[in-house]
């Protein structure tokens, strides 16, 4: 028996999921997880040891620990995995950038209707082009992670 379509079946997997596992993107999600971790702690010692924060600022702090907790979670998800990820991680990251980028652009224009502001209106503006920058992210990956689960299928992976 012939096993070289076996080992050429190994070779094209291997070559499809190589990029995924790259010390390059352990090291990014690494960076990551320490600067969400950063940034989250910093926010929950403001928020622990300033009682007489305006409710707003209290708010918006909240929201954004709440969103440096999803990347930890994120970034240590993707540094656990065993296993090829196949761009699944980029649908996740991209996600949570839709879902941030969207709480932001929501509060702006909450501000910018209660206020009028001319910053508040500009704050919306680039919230608006971000949302559309992450939707598009988001199609991205969904588009590479089905093309690559196609691969696989084609190669007889499972």
């Amino acid at each position: 028996m012939n096993d070289r379509p076996a080992h050429d079946l190994e070779t094209s997997l291997h070559a499809l999921t190589a990029r995924v596992l790259s010390a390059r993107a352990r090291a990014a999600h690494v960076a990551l997880l320490v600067a969400s971790a950063c940034m989250s702690a910093l926010l929950a010692a403001l928020l622990l040891t300033e009682p007489a924060l305006p409710s707003r600022t209290v708010i918006a702090f909240g929201v954004l620990l709440a969103i440096g907790m999803g990347w930890i979670a994120y970034a240590t998800w993707v540094l656990r995995a065993r296993r090829p990820l196949m761009a699944r991680d980029r649908v996740v990251a991209s996600g949570l950038a839709l879902a941030a980028t969207a709480l932001f652009t929501a509060g702006m224009f909450s501000w910018s209707l209660a206020t009028g502001q001319r910053m508040a209106h500009a704050a919306t503006l680039l919230g608006a082009a971000l949302v559309l920058v992450a939707a598009v992210l988001l199609v991205q990956a969904r588009r590479t992670r089905s093309r690559l689960l196609a691969r696989v299928r084609a190669l007889g992976g499972t």
